[in-house]
């Protein structure tokens, strides 16, 4: 009986042992990631308090950004402190948090480097340190966390190789490590990783090729490897995992030809991004049959051929097809925009700079409602462009620059109500410019230069408030510039030189402060140019060559603080230079030639810094005049056999002569004597101008010593035309 008795308090006594040793390692394993935290907190910077409620007086489990486990052993088993300012070095302390799945320090600014001792944290599943300021090597022995499901590194400093460690973790469903420093190839051990769905790499320094082992990831639903170095051509498995979504390759030096059709399987694939490699060929039809792709983008490629049929892509939204060498023919247009028609989700198209050719048919009228961008610019078109866009009433950008569009601009653009963008420069277009901007009061970018538009500047331009760029250079418009164009408070760029325009420039100019660029130039403009161009104060380039402007120049232009370069020739200017223009300190070209101004220009030591460079072109010259045919364009010396043979005045024309027209034989040649006056002429010319732009004003001659000086060179020249 006693004995029995003792065995019951023994045992009684065992279990008690047990639960105190129990309940004491439960309590040494919550202290461990109390102690953990504590030691973390101390070690990094908090500028927005976030973790002022980590404080010794609560249970650690009731922190900021802390989970503890539900089994009453209160172990930290998350750590998410994601966006919350916090800067410092990542401490090894958190390795002790062993029972941590989830750990987020996202968008904060850690530096420094990955403690590898993570690897301990063999409970994690998700560790994610995007948008940090790590750097350092990825530890390869994360390895050892056999139950991570997602690695984010992206957007940190990290460098060097992926860690091929790394493919034994079959649990692995998200590895992302986007923008940042890595290098070397893609492990080929990645194609373990069986329960991949997101492997995104872009925008590192990767390179070689992808492999084929890469094939077995038949999870896979995106794949982001834009921005990289690989090399090689697209392997055919890229397009045999079904499960694909979402698939970049952009910007990478990819060769070669896309796969053929054989057992490609694109069921869906909703996004593709090709573009800016190097790949060549034909487009595979395969591309334009899948009815899921939302996104096709296989642009600055090498692509070649014509277009296939588009009208199975029934979800397509986004097409851009541009920068490649694809051609078309009429009828060849006629098919691709009548297939285009069954893709009424489309809201932007881009078939920019490619070799098509041939008419535009009137069914570009019957696109997608939706249509937001349609730029076909750069191409080689031809005849009108269909008036028939009267339907896109959400269209923000028309780019049909650089064709042989011609005849009358359509009218219907007039009601595109949403346009922001307008660009239809390079082309036939002829007649007037339709009066139709009234309604156009979103453009921010007109350019309609290098056409042949004839009347006057249409006046409702001036209610396109939002205007940056007005850009109708080289076109024949004539009459005043409207006055309701320098009420446009935010106009960059005013364009508007190689025309017909008459009249003379507003002081309203003095009202564009947001102006950068006015080029007036080769047109008939007269009176003076007003003071209040000094309003202007954010102008850099200024162009009003070859008018009939008078009068002085304004000494306001010398508070122009901004202008880099300055152009006033072959205008009836008159009176002196105004001092003022010394005041410009990064002026860097100056022309007031062909005027009649008197005194000398002003300058400083800061301005003509790329004309002061002239000393080391005419350095060569030390040797002897000669030097200037190893340095100059040699078309300045062509011999003009006409002029020669009259012995009548040279003409400028006389300096653009073809070269082959120059002589190299013997001294008794008389081209050698013309060639050598004219070296010496072309030397004269440039010592000269260096002179004129000596940094000292007292090393500088006067204008009229150096058109005196100009005059001497002239008779040289002329001279020696008369004795040969």
């Amino acid at each position: 009986m006693k004995q029995k008795k003792f065995h019951s308090v023994l045992y009684i006594l065992i279990l008690i042992h047990i639960r105190l040793c129990t309940s004491t390692a439960r309590a040494s394993d919550a202290d461990t990631d109390r102690e953990a935290l504590v030691a973390f907190k101390s070690t990094i910077s908090d500028p927005q308090n976030a973790l002022t409620g980590w404080n010794l007086s609560t249970s650690h489990c009731n922190w900021t950004g802390v989970s503890c486990t539900n089994d009453g052993e209160m172990r930290v088993n998350a750590l998410i402190l994601a966006g919350l300012g916090l800067t410092g070095i990542l401490p090894p302390q958190l390795s002790n948090l062993n029972s941590l799945q989830y750990l987020n320090l996202s968008r904060n600014s850690f530096s420094g480097e990955i403690p590898s001792s993570f690897g301990h944290l063999t409970a994690l599943r998700q560790i994610i340190l995007s948008r940090n300021s790590i750097s350092g090597l990825i530890p390869a022995n994360l390895s050892w966390c056999h139950s991570l499901e997602e690695i984010n590194f992206e957007y940190n400093n990290i460098s060097g190789e992926l860690p091929a460690e790394l493919g034994v973790l079959s649990e692995l469903k998200i590895l992302i490590v986007s923008v940042n420093n890595l290098t070397g190839s893609i492990p080929k051990t990645f194609g373990n990783l069986s329960a991949l769905t997101t492997l995104s790499l872009a925008s590192n320094h990767l390179s070689g090729e992808l492999s084929n082992e890469l094939g077995s990831l038949q999870n896979l639903t995106v794949l982001q490897l834009s921005v990289n170095a690989l090399t090689g051509t697209i392997p055919p498995w890229i397009f045999n995992i079904s499960t694909l979504e979402f698939i970049s390759l952009t910007q990478n030096k990819l060769v070669g030809r896309l796969p053929s059709s054989i057992s490609i399987s694109l069921a869906n694939l909703k996004q593709l991004y090709l573009a800016e490699n190097m790949i060549e060929g034909l487009l595979p039809n395969y591309l334009f049959n899948s009815s899921q792709i939302q996104v096709l983008d296989v642009s600055s490629n090498r692509f070649s051929g014509s277009i296939p049929s588009l009208g199975n892509m029934k979800s397509l939204n986004y097409l851009h097809l541009g920068y490649n060498n694809l051609s078309s023919t009429t009828d060849l247009n006629l098919q691709i925009f009548h297939s285009l028609v069954n893709c009424t989700k489309l809201e932007i198209l881009y078939l920019n700079s490619n070799q098509l050719a041939g008419e535009l048919p009137s069914s570009i009228g019957n696109l997608s409602v939706h249509l937001q961008e349609f730029c076909i610019d750069d191409n080689h078109l031809t005849k009108g462009f269909p008036d028939v866009l009267n339907r896109y009433q959400n269209l923000t950008a028309l780019s049909l620059y650089q064709n042989w569009f011609a005849g009358k601009f359509p009218s219907t653009v007039g009601r595109l109500r949403q346009l922001q963008t307008l660009q239809a420069y390079g082309n036939n277009f002829y007649s007037e410019i339709p009066d139709f901007f009234g309604n156009l009061t979103q453009l921010y970018r007109l350019r309609m230069g290098n056409n042949e538009f004839s009347g006057r500047l249409p006046s409702s331009i001036g209610n396109c408030k939002q205007l940056n760029v007005l850009g109708l250079a080289s076109n024949s418009l004539s009459g005043n510039i409207p006055e309701e164009i320098f009420r446009l408070s935010n106009l960059r760029a005013l364009l508007l030189a190689e025309n017909k325009l008459t009249g003379s420039l507003s002081p309203q100019v003095g009202s564009l402060k947001q102006l950068e660029s006015l080029d007036v130039s080769d047109n008939q403009l007269s009176g003076t140019i007003p003071t209040a161009i000094g309003g202007c104060s954010s102008l850099d380039a200024l162009t009003m060559a070859r008018n009939n402007l008078s009068g002085q120049i304004p000494s306001q232009i010398g508070d122009l603080s901004a202008l880099q370069s300055l152009d006033l020739s072959s205008n009836n200017l008159s009176s002196s230079i105004p001092v003022e223009l010394g005041n410009l300190q990064i002026l860097q070209r100056l022309n007031l030639s062909f005027n009649h101004l008197e005194g000398q220009v002003p300058m400083n030591d800061q301005m003509f810094e790329e004309g002061l460079n002239l000393r080391i072109f005419a350095s060569a010259l030390d040797n002897g005049a000669h030097k200037v045919l190893d340095i100059a364009d040699s078309r300045l010396f062509a011999y003009d056999e006409a002029s020669n043979s009259t012995g009548s005045n040279i003409s400028s024309s006389s300096f653009f002569m073809h070269s082959d027209n120059v002589s190299l034989g013997g001294s008794t040649n008389p081209r050698n004597s013309w060639l050598m006056r004219c070296e010496e002429c072309v030397a004269g010319s440039i010592r000269l101008g260096l002179s004129c732009a000596a940094p000292s004003a007292k090393d500088r001659p006067s204008m009229r010593e150096a058109l005196a000086r100009l005059h001497e060179i002239k008779r040289a020249l002329l001279g020696s035309v008369d004795a040969s």
